[in-house]
């Protein structure tokens, strides 16, 4: 006689796996962040230390460096951030990508400082 298979019961989300309703949240915390210094650096990609971005047919990809794993894929549609396949971000990529505000403003006020006066012909 065969044993009786062990049924395992549905992992619970971990720290390291969060379900994907948290995973949306965070996803919707970030990509705004991320368009936002794409839109200041006047670009449509970066390449940084730890991440790097792009935006390419109203689609945002977000690939961590150290592993190569792409974390987020998103878009933009009735003016929200939504999944195009399913985010894999952790809490430490949350705290890296939250450092980028404070960079973001200071790059906004120097483009401020940088911009032209307006010249008035006659």
């Amino acid at each position: 006689m065969l044993p009786k298979p062990t049924v395992l019961p549905p992992e619970k989300p971990t720290e390291q796996q969060p379900d994907i309703a948290e995973q949306i949240a965070r996803m919707r915390e970030i990509a705004p962040i991320i368009a936002e210094y794409l839109l200041v650096l006047n670009s449509t990609a970066f390449k940084g230390n730890r991440y790097s971005a792009a935006i390419e047919n109203n689609q945002l990809t977000l690939v961590r460096n150290s592993d190569g794993i792409q974390v987020m894929k998103a878009s933009y549609t009735l003016e929200e951030w939504q999944p195009v396949e399913p985010p894999q971000l952790g809490d430490e990529d949350i705290t890296q990508l939250q450092k980028l505000i404070p960079v973001i403003q200071q790059l906004k006020k120097k483009q401020k400082k940088v911009s032209l006066p307006k010249i008035e012909l006659e």
